[in-house]
């Protein structure tokens, strides 16, 4: 499988640092990454929140596509029924023209309610935004000229000349519900979310007349390697728990109306909470066995890991040497599990 490095790209709320600071200091990890022999990285996207979560994904993977040469780029996952379908198929043909064909597209549902309320968006039609978004956007990439005519986008006379030099262009929904991966096997995306397909994803594939083997997998995480796994907690801890305090305080559309789980206040965390989105730290020989029963044997073509724990505030010359044991010490091996990615080529 392939391996990459995720950017979870954020200041802390309460130590707000300047932001061209903070950018320059996670496009450098991507930067290290790729002389380290990493295969891709992945972004974010998030808006309006106090650690000023980067909410652009295209613009700085066109930064990053300036300053390497073979990493891919990925959009993890980008919030497409936040934004226009047909101008973010312009500008994603346009990275990808400039990467010379390294661009994945990945979108996303969104899962906070005040996001769509400042956009104006009703959160109840995400799903329908997203899956005719993409649509758009596909069909954009393959057709001369049509009018689109959906129930959210109504385009006349799309002509797009612009296209991207990957052909197929590389599409996928990002999501961990059943129903969503139903419908983006059932479309023909490929699947980010889980080391392995889920049953109902491959039933929309079956449903397509396509074949599995066809189609990418991708599972990301976050996390930090030290010498032990109690410094590696020690070292990420208050940067996860910030990340987590932000992000727990706005409106989770899946847990309405209770809302998301209570954090555990820092003081009290000695280790890593037993927790949905806990972080996974420690030694590489640590982070390799609880790897090795998820990828192993797994559909798994893509696998990110988001260094820092995809929290803001880390010193450089802290996690710097987490990715260095990371390249140097899981890298080989990880890439030899799961499945090889089906990847799309540059025209000529």
């Amino acid at each position: 499988m392939q391996v990459g490095i995720g950017l979870a790209i954020k200041t802390r709320a309460n130590d707000f640092q300047p932001l061209d600071r903070v950018y320059r200091s996670f496009i450098d990890d991507a930067v290290m990454a790729e002389q380290l022999g990493f295969d891709f990285v992945t972004t974010s996207e998030h808006h309006f929140q106090d650690d000023a979560w980067s909410p652009s994904q295209l613009p700085i993977l066109a930064h990053i596509a300036a300053r390497t040469s073979r990493l891919r780029l990925q959009t993890g996952v980008l919030l497409l029924p936040l934004h226009d379908p047909l101008r973010v198929s312009e500008d994603a043909a346009t990275v990808d023209i400039l990467s010379q064909g390294r661009l994945d597209l990945i979108g996303g549902s969104g899962s906070i309610r005040d996001e769509f309320e400042t956009f104006g968006v009703d959160p109840k039609d995400r799903w329908g935004r997203l899956f005719e978004g993409m649509d758009l956007i596909r069909r954009s990439y393959s057709e001369d000229r049509f009018d689109y005519q959906g129930k959210h986008f109504h385009y006349p006379n799309v002509h797009q000349t612009t296209k991207p030099v990957q052909e197929p262009f590389p599409l996928w929904i990002g999501g961990i519900g059943p129903k969503l991966h139903y419908r983006s096997g059932k479309a023909g995306f490929h699947a980010q979310g889980f080391p392995k397909f889920h049953p109902e994803y491959l039933r929309g594939l079956a449903e397509a007349g396509l074949d599995p083997a066809e189609m990418n997998c991708a599972f990301h995480t976050m996390g930090h390697l030290a010498s032990s796994a109690q410094k590696a907690w020690d070292e990420c801890k208050g940067a996860w728990w910030d990340y987590q305090n932000e992000y727990r305080k706005r409106m989770w559309l899946a847990f309405e109306p209770a809302g998301a789980p209570p954090l555990t206040p820092l003081a009290e965390m000695t280790e890593p909470p037993d927790d949905f989105m806990a972080p996974l730290v420690g030694t590489p020989d640590d982070i390799l066995t609880a790897l090795e029963p998820q990828l192993k044997d797994s559909d798994c073509t893509h696998f990110g890991f988001a260094f820092r724990a995809s929290g803001g505030g880390m010193p450089d010359e802290i996690v710097r040497p987490g990715i260095e044991l990371f390249a140097r010490e899981i890298l080989p091996v990880v890439r030899g599990w799961g499945r090889q990615p089906r990847t799309s080529v540059a025209k000529d």
